[in-house]
């Protein structure tokens, strides 16, 4: 992707009544969007959402927030590829309460471990969820 550093990026911007959009098409047809909430808490938006490459870096942003979601998040309920929170959800995740393919924590739902405390926890948000083929 070509960073835009150095150019002026025409971001699209949409201000919501819960938080503000900020999205790019690049001439390729990538996508970047980020969403974040008006609400915050200690400092964090309630709700962070990130999605592609930022055009002005080239990188991914981390989404940061109460509810983190992204390729990279991190929050008190973080969901994305590599994810670090309280309840961490994704492929590669760290935290208290974590689901994860490869997860480290105090309490780990993966494909190689099953905390009870990680099944009956996160349980409470996807009833049945433990009837899943990964190990409990």
């Amino acid at each position: 992707m070509k960073k835009l550093l150095l150019e002026n990026v025409e971001y699209k911007i949409e201000t919501t009544n819960f938080g503000v959009w900020r999205r790019f098409v690049y001439p390729t047809g990538a996508y970047f969007a980020e969403f974040k909430s008006h609400a915050t808490l200690w400092g964090l938006p309630l709700l962070h959402y990130t999605l592609g490459k930022c055009p002005e870096t080239g990188r991914r942003i981390i989404a940061k927030g109460v509810i983190a979601v992204g390729r990279l998040a991190t929050g008190i309920v973080a969901i994305g590829h590599a994810s670090f929170g309280l309840i961490a959800i994704g492929q590669l995740a760290y935290g208290k309460y974590v689901l994860a393919q490869l997860g480290y924590g105090e309490y780990v739902w993966s494909q190689n471990r099953a905390d009870p405390e990680a099944v009956i926890f996160l349980n409470q948000f996807y009833p049945g969820s433990s009837n899943y083929a990964w190990p409990h």
